[in-house]
């Protein structure tokens, strides 16, 4: 998609005048590539590094890392998004960075210190 910034355009009364919507360039990957990612994603959090992001009874995806930082402690991250599959849930995403570790400091890991925060957000989120 093409970056657009306005959604829709109002008159003086509130009234809605005209909507814009983002032009489409070219997919990414095609719909079954998606599917693919998506169920790789939902394993790191059902069975990989970012286990403390999981939700009892939802389907969540992420990614978890953790970034190197020169004479600092690392950057710890989890990126994530639910639900995966056909669901009728509302879809959330998010991304969580924890600068130079935190509390965990040299400890740091996107698993250990990313996935719970995320964790936290994803379980407000379930339960709505």
């Amino acid at each position: 998609m093409v970056p657009y910034l306005v959604d829709a355009v109002f008159d003086v009364d509130g009234d809605v005048t005209d909507i814009t919507s983002p032009a489409t360039r070219q997919r990414a990957m095609s719909p079954a590539s998606a599917g693919q990612l998506a169920e790789l994603m939902e394993q790191v959090v059902t069975s990989g590094t970012g286990r403390r992001a999981a939700v009892p009874g939802a389907r969540i995806a992420g990614k978890t890392g953790t970034a190197e930082v020169p004479d600092a402690s690392p950057h710890a991250w989890f990126i994530g998004f639910g639900p995966v599959g056909d669901d009728d849930t509302p879809p959330i995403a998010l991304a969580v960075v924890v600068e130079n570790g935190g509390d965990f400091g040299e400890g740091a890991t996107g698993g250990a210190t990313a996935a719970p925060i995320a964790q936290a957000v994803f379980a407000a989120w379930v339960s709505g």
